[in-house]
């Protein structure tokens, strides 16, 4: 279901600064479709926001594969030891065990795509 819908198809504008964000791990985040909306397991559409400075530590999934958009700002995704500098309209893929984390050099917002997400896919380089 669509966080703040009725379900069903969704054609509407959103106003952002409206949305609520949740806070989790060091970054905030609005799912906006999830799995039942899409109607396919696993999957998830969400927007994510960094503030400047904030670092994500690398990880993998084991299942996951996960496309960022970025919305708004600038920042660094490292997939593998390549440093991808990501402003508005950059998007990257990562695909299943692709070692990765996020650096914000200033306010950064993206948006990521989620498929085949399963609980606890999610493995920490270093805590």
């Amino acid at each position: 279901m669509v966080n703040g819908s009725s379900g069903g198809r969704m054609n509407t504008k959103i106003d952002m600064n409206k949305v609520k964000y949740n806070k989790r791990f060091n970054y905030t985040k609005h799912v906006f479709f999830d799995e039942n909306a899409l109607d396919c397991e696993g999957t998830k559409f969400q927007i994510i926001k960094f503030k400047d400075g904030v670092q994500e530590n690398q990880h993998y999934h084991t299942k996951t594969t996960e496309i960022f958009l970025t919305l708004y700002g600038l920042g660094i995704i490292n997939i593998n030891g390549t440093m991808n500098e990501c402003d508005a309209g950059s998007i990257v893929l990562c695909e299943v065990g692709d070692i990765h984390s996020f650096k914000a050099l200033g306010d950064w917002t993206i948006a990521v795509f989620k498929t085949n997400e399963t609980k606890d896919d999610i493995v920490w380089m270093r805590k």
